[in-house]
C-alpha cells in the first residue's frame, strides 16, 4: 500500500499539534525550576530538556495514532456496522420564469448517508396525479458517499412506448419540459403537491426499502428541499 505525500503531511501536522501541546506543559517549567533550585549545571538544563522534548514527540506520535484510530473506529461504526440510511438532496430554482428560461432548474441528487455502501439501487416509478405520466429514476450500482452524483430520470406518457436510448439522448434537451408536464398533470395547479420515491436497495443481499417525498409548490413554482 502506498502512502501519498498528502496522507504524510496529515500525520507530520497531527504529530506537531500534540507535541507543541506538550511543549507547553508544566513539565518544562517544573525542569527549570528544580535545575535553580538544585542549581543544576546548563549541560543538565540541555539534557533534561532534550529528554522531555524527545518523550514529549514520543506520546504526541501516540496521541496521533491514538485520534485516527478512534476516528477509524468511529467511521466503521457508522459506516460497516449499521443498516443503509440514503438521503434525497434537490436543488430547485424557484420562480415560474426561472424555470422557463433555465435549461436545468432543479438537480436531484441520492446521498448514502451512514451504515453500509446499498447496491443495486433501484426506484419504483412515479405516478402523475392525473395518472398520465410517469416519472422514473435510473437505477444505481452503488453510491459513492465521497462524491454524490445528480439522478437521471426519464418522464414516460402512460400508453406509449418507452423511449430507446437514442431516443432519449434526442429528447434529453426537452426534459424540463417533459418535467412541467408531470407536474401539471394534477386536477388544480395550486398549493403544494406532494410524490412519494421509494428506493429499493440490497443490504448484504437483503432487499431494503426507503421512501422519501417529492414536493412541488405551484406556489412557489419549484421543488421544496424537505424530502422527510
Amino acid at each position: 500500500m502506498s502512502i501519498s505525500g498528502m496522507e504524510i503531511w496529515l500525520w507530520f501536522r497531527a504529530v506537531c499539534i500534540h507535541w507543541w501541546t506538550l511543549m507547553s506543559c508544566a513539565i518544562f517549567t517544573a525542569i527549570g525550576f528544580w535545575g535553580a533550585y538544585a542549581y543544576k549545571s546548563n549541560v543538565w538544563f540541555v539534557q533534561s530538556t532534550s529528554v522531555a522534548a524527545a518523550l514529549s514527540l514520543f506520546i504526541g506520535c501516540y496521541l496521533a495514532w491514538r485520534e485516527k484510530h478512534r476516528m477509524l473506529i468511529a467511521f466503521e461504526m457508522k459506516f460497516l456496522h449499521e443498516r443503509p440510511i440514503l438521503g434525497i438532496e434537490i436543488n430547485s430554482f424557484y420562480g415560474e420564469r426561472v424555470w422557463i428560461e433555465h435549461n436545468n432548474p432543479t438537480t436531484i441528487f441520492i446521498k448514502h448517508l451512514s451504515g453500509r455502501i446499498p447496491t443495486s439501487i433501484q426506484f419504483e416509478p412515479i405516478y402523475s396525479k392525473a395518472g398520465r405520466f410517469n416519472l422514473q429514476f435510473a437505477p444505481l450500482p452503488h453510491i459513492d458517499p465521497q462524491n454524490p452524483k445528480p439522478m437521471i430520470f426519464e418522464i414516460n406518457e402512460m400508453g406509449q412506448p418507452k423511449l430507446s436510448a437514442r431516443d432519449r439522448e434526442i429528447t434529453h434537451a426537452y426534459e424540463k419540459d417533459m418535467l412541467l408536464l408531470f407536474l401539471a398533470d394534477c386536477p388544480e395547479r395550486s398549493g403544494e403537491i406532494e410524490y412519494s420515491l421509494i428506493a429499493i436497495f440490497l443490504d448484504r443481499g437483503e432487499p431494503q426499502k426507503q421512501q422519501f417525498k417529492l414536493r412541488w409548490d405551484w406556489n412557489k413554482y419549484g421543488f421544496s428541499r424537505d424530502t422527510t
